[in-house]
């Protein structure tokens, strides 16, 4: 068993710096049993629990969830310096909650993002005031190097209005992504 008790994390370059890091794993010889972890770098929060099998392996089972709240202070940090900077503003709080589950070569992942309440501003493309539901909720799985997207829905409004990609477009980026 290891744990760690109000630790912290910085490295040079990186522009987060982690504080009030609390975190406790159980393993054996094949197994890490139980990770769970909590941090905050001051404003946002997370939370990650984790277990995987046969981590010394070439094809370890890995279950994961990440969950919390990145901040504007977060997120403005983290285009902290670059050109994306000057096209973007951030208030509020976005939350998420991210699973995957599975091997390297195949697994699965289910990511949900509510920024509701934020205000966030990209270019002249998005100016989303607070208030206004914008969620994403993706459901996606991996086989070699296959993805492949179940579910994508995003929703932006006041009212319960959801739209939901049918399809790729045939030669487009995303169809190789």
């Amino acid at each position: 068993q290891a744990e760690i008790t109000n630790g912290s994390f910085s490295y040079r370059g990186l522009p987060l710096k982690a504080k009030s890091i609390n975190a406790k794993a159980e393993f054996n010889e094949k197994t890490i049993k139980k990770i769970s972890l909590s941090a905050t770098d001051g404003s946002s929060d997370m939370e990650l629990s984790a277990s995987v099998r046969d981590y010394r392996e070439k094809e370890p089972t890995v279950n994961l969830a990440v969950r919390g709240k990145a901040a504007a202070a977060t997120l403005r940090s983290l285009v902290q310096g670059s050109t994306f900077e000057k096209e973007t503003g951030f208030e509020g709080d976005i939350l998420y909650d991210i699973k995957v589950e599975g091997t390297p070569s195949e697994s699965a992942a289910k990511i949900k993002l509510d920024a509701g309440a934020a205000y966030i501003q990209y270019k002249k493309i998005l100016d989303k005031p607070p208030g206004v539901r914008l969620a994403l909720d993706l459901s996606a799985s991996k086989k070699g190097k296959n993805v492949d997207i179940k579910n994508a829905g995003l929703s932006f409004s006041k009212t319960p209005a959801y739209w939901r990609v049918a399809g790729v477009v045939p030669k487009s980026p995303a169809q190789g992504a």
